[in-house]
């Protein structure tokens, strides 16, 4: 960040171990349970929680609790909790910490402004996005409003641009790190397979979700209808799709598959857009 925008800061990333209560909770009503205790306390979000931690340890330790031998009749289990003297169950994670003693007054990060994805920065300032979607063409394309329906897909466009740049884009190093971050938690972007089976790597969602997921993907579709519509017409040489090759004789299913290829080699293609459209809206304040 700082080679490259020239961010300063004085505090950094990094891996704590932290003392993780939900496991130490889950713990404590194991042994409740166990022990017949009147105290045993239920939650189904802290067993979702802790189903492959058990499983892990399971694995490690070679016990299974569930396969364990039973009390002989007539005999009651002591009760058992978890004591001063246990040691806590931790867990990592990432976090901040100060890469030296700050004192009051002391800056603790400073961004420069062209360091910033805005519309005045990534668009007003840039030499060909200004001329293409500046504030007079979008006073003439009457995208006036400052409200998300036309600044995220003015910053989708502007990452899109840049990244057809490749190298030669001063934001080439942070589309490339957006290109590997990890997409799974974005259920609109799932693809058909996904969707007729309901799962993807997360595993099963419930039909309330997906529909939720569904509407998010509308909303981008008629998003990407209407700006995408509007530049295309006005600007086909910067913005429209690739010329499709001729294919005298060429078997229809061949065909189909060729143009989805040359789709997705498109800068603005739907797919693209809808990519770009979860890292604006997943780092957009």
């Amino acid at each position: 960040c700082e080679t490259v925008l020239g961010i300063q800061s004085v505090v950094e990333i990094k891996d704590f171990e932290y003392i993780d209560h939900l496991a130490m909770q889950w713990e404590e009503n194991r042994r409740a349970s166990e022990s017949n205790s009147r105290d045993v306390r239920r939650f189904d979000w802290l067993e979702d929680y802790h189903h492959h931690r058990d499983s892990d340890a399971d694995s490690h330790d070679g016990h299974d609790d569930k396969q364990s031998a039973a009390p002989p009749a007539g005999r009651s289990q002591p009760t058992s909790t978890i004591s001063a003297d246990t040691p806590p169950i931790t867990t990592t994670i990432r976090g901040l910490a100060a890469k030296h003693a700050i004192n009051i007054g002391d800056i603790v990060i400073s961004i420069p402004t062209n360091a910033l994805l805005s519309i005045p920065t990534t668009i007003d300032r840039d030499p060909v996005l200004s001329r293409l979607l500046g504030p007079s063409s979008r006073q003439r394309y009457g995208w006036t409003d400052h409200s998300l329906e036309y600044e995220v897909p003015l910053l989708i466009i502007a990452i899109l641009y840049h990244n057809s740049l490749g190298m030669d884009s001063h934001l080439w190093h942070y589309i490339d790190i957006l290109k590997g971050a990890p997409t799974d938690e974005f259920l609109f972007l799932w693809n058909e397979e996904e969707w007729l089976w309901g799962r993807g790597a997360r595993g099963e969602i419930g039909e309330g979700v997906k529909e939720l997921a569904k509407g998010i993907r509308e909303d981008v579709y008629d998003m990407y209808d209407l700006v995408m519509g509007t530049l295309v017409r006005e600007h086909p040489g910067v913005f429209g799709p690739p010329p499709r090759r001729k294919r005298n004789g060429v078997d229809a299913s061949i065909m189909e598959e060729e143009e989805e290829e040359e789709e997705g080699e498109w800068t603005y293609s739907f797919d693209n857009f809808q990519w770009a459209f979860a890292m604006v809206i997943s780092r957009h304040h």
